[in-house]
């Protein structure tokens, strides 16, 4: 029996693991739009990531530009700037434009965030396995779809790596949704100065509002 035709998938796929950087780049590309030549998959961010940044490590701007891009579109901006930034310093234009709007755009102080320094300087989880990886980034699509257990679950993973104003920006979206335990925790960062400037009186009302739903902590 005759063996079936190689997809264009399973051809970049054999290309890319032997470390050929277009096929990389081209792999991440069409698992970013779900567009592989004339073939239409499912669109995998994951993987998109995975083989976008092998392709970078092997000098492909055009991954880092996609890579920010990227991070950018699921809200983790300071993951998004430091791939523009290395896209940047390699003269890709769209990317030095990003760089220049990007405070602007956000308003955040961009002068704190060092792109030559390692990766977890800037963000302390992305440079977690690929297994941890998935899932943080499965937990943003579906918190930014509303669902209030994966804000929590984000809350609670960089509240644990130190990263608070992530913590705390994924905290927010489920204490305004009136989940009890979020508002605990906002009433802590509060009371702390974890992640926002300390302030006493919106930590106390925090609490009130987590203790009005018999959280055992308030």
């Amino acid at each position: 029996m005759a063996k079936e035709p190689k997809t264009q998938r399973q051809k970049l796929l054999i290309l890319a693991k032997k470390g050929d950087p277009d096929s990389q780049e081209q792999l991440g590309w069409a698992y970013e739009t779900g567009n592989c030549g004339t073939q239409i998959i499912s669109i995998d961010y994951i993987e998109a990531i995975k083989w976008y940044k092998e392709a970078a490590k092997n000098g492909k701007t055009f991954s880092l530009f996609r890579l920010g891009t990227i991070y950018e579109n699921h809200n983790n901006l300071k993951v998004a700037y430091s791939y523009y930034s290395q896209a940047a310093d390699q003269c890709h234009e769209k990317s030095i434009e990003k760089v220049m709007l990007f405070g602007e755009k956000y308003n955040i102080d961009i002068s704190s965030i060092n792109h030559n320094s390692k990766q977890e300087s800037v963000n302390k989880i992305v440079e977690r396995n690929d297994e941890q990886n998935k899932i943080i980034l499965n937990l943003e699509i579906e918190s930014l779809k509303g669902d209030i257990n994966s804000q929590l679950k984000l809350g609670k993973i960089f509240f644990k790596y130190e990263d608070y104003k992530q913590a705390f920006k994924w905290y927010s979206m489920a204490a305004n949704k009136g989940d009890r335990t979020a508002q605990w925790m906002i009433g802590t960062m509060f009371e702390t100065g974890k992640g926002v400037i300390e302030n006493l009186d919106e930590s106390i009302v925090w609490y009130k509002k987590s203790a009005e739903q018999n959280d055992v902590n308030s």
